[in-house]
């Protein structure tokens, strides 16, 4: 015989475990996969109990909670040749609340629970990293707050990046680039460009540049 669940019962479970998924910073179906038909069974024969008292502090508690917290921030990033990005963002994370996300090793990183990402790359032939470009084609949500980092040898270029943020309708909240050693292709004809970069006062300004993001 099956069970007919009242539809007030279902969508109390439901937001529960949307709910959840927010709080521990996971994807609804993993929390779901980590529930047995019997925690789901006893969710739902406790829902017309427990509904009211978990709404309640869903809307009250839970959201004055979530007002006090610290904004979440990521940095995706690619760093190939010197590792002049990989430089910088790790002594960003370092210094600041910051998760690093590889661009190239976690293509398919979720961006959903952060409330502000970043972009680092360095300069090729004038645009960013094509694994950059294409992580933020493919992961990027719309309406997100943006910031941009690169490392050049030549002069900064932020256009290749932006073309794809204009289309997710992001708000670019910053942007900062620094000299990087630089060998890519003609610099190498010369034994390359910005020999020492990023520096220690570089890898200052950056971490600076992060802490007066809001």
């Amino acid at each position: 015989m099956t069970t007919q669940w009242n539809k007030d019962d279902l969508f109390y479970v439901c937001s529960m475990i949307e709910f959840v998924a927010r709080e521990t910073h996971n994807k609804v179906k993993d929390v779901v996969g980590k529930m047995t038909d019997e925690d789901l069974l006893h969710q739902l024969k406790a829902a017309s109990e427990n509904h009211c008292l978990f709404m309640n502090r869903y809307l009250v508690n839970g959201l004055t909670e979530r007002k006090g917290r610290k904004m979440r921030k990521a940095i995706v990033y690619t760093s190939v040749h010197h590792g002049n990005t990989e430089k910088l963002v790790k002594r960003i994370a370092e210094e600041c609340q910051v998760d690093l996300i590889d661009a190239i090793k976690q293509m398919n990183a979720d961006l959903n629970d952060y409330d502000m990402i970043g972009f680092a790359s360095g300069i090729y032939y004038s645009k960013f990293h094509q694994s950059i470009l294409k992580f933020s084609e493919e992961n990027l949500s719309a309406d997100k707050k943006v910031f941009l980092i690169c490392t050049y040898g030549g002069s900064a270029n932020f256009k290749s990046i932006e073309q794809i943020l204009n289309k997710k309708h992001a708000s670019v909240v910053g942007k900062f680039g620094c000299k990087g050693y630089d060998t890519f292709g003609p610099f190498k004809l010369v034994g390359g460009i910005a020999k020492g970069h990023p520096d220690e006062e570089d890898m200052k300004n950056a971490v600076d540049f992060v802490k007066g993001l809001h």
